[in-house]
């Protein structure tokens, strides 16, 4: 008997309960050049441009923030089965990756995507650990430098707008009762 082709599964049940399936426009380099593939587990990078203060929304600043860690791919394009579609995804300049998300998860997502440019870092499949990771940064890659290879690329940190002057130095006040 010729072999039969896999069975194509609904997204609604390859979206594991609690999930939801969010779907964003990823380019192909951003997407592991486009080598991801459904059942992959990625951390989900975001390039955003952020205000640099609350009043003033005209300008702009960048930060790099590893938004999730350790998400399910439920689909690439129209391909839910691991492993298919490859040389189409090659082709792509751009690809729809669906991910498996918690719903306040899918919201910041979203909002990200907006706001910004996503990435993919591909996860081996036996590594399941979350990390703390600091943002990206110029401070943060000075910093990141120096520590590593003791190289000091000279950003210095900002200073922050609202800091108070240094306190002059006084002499202590001496109380002196009952004669004392």
């Amino acid at each position: 008997p010729p072999p039969q082709a896999p069975q194509q599964t609904s997204l609604g049940v390859k979206t594991p309960p609690g999930k939801r399936a969010v779907t964003a426009m990823i380019d192909k380099l951003s997407a592991v050049g486009g080598l991801v593939s459904p059942g992959d587990y990625v951390d989900i990078i975001a390039h955003l441009s952020i205000p640099a203060d609350e009043n003033n929304s005209k300008e702009m600043k960048k930060a790099s923030v590893t938004l999730f860690q350790n998400v399910l791919v439920l689909a690439v394009s129209a391909n839910m089965q691991p492993g298919q579609g490859m040389e189409a995804q090659q082709q792509a300049a751009s690809l729809p990756i669906t991910f498996a998300l918690d719903p306040q998860e899918a919201g910041l997502m979203t909002f990200a995507e907006e706001h910004g440019k996503l990435q993919l870092s591909l996860r081996s499949p036996t590594e399941t650990d979350a990390y703390k990771i600091t943002g990206a940064s110029w401070e943060a890659l000075a910093d990141y430098i120096k520590t590593t290879q003791g190289t000091d690329l000279g950003i210095s940190k900002k200073k922050e707008k609202n800091s108070k002057a240094p306190a002059k130095e006084t002499q202590p006040i001496e109380i002196f009762r009952g004669g004392q």
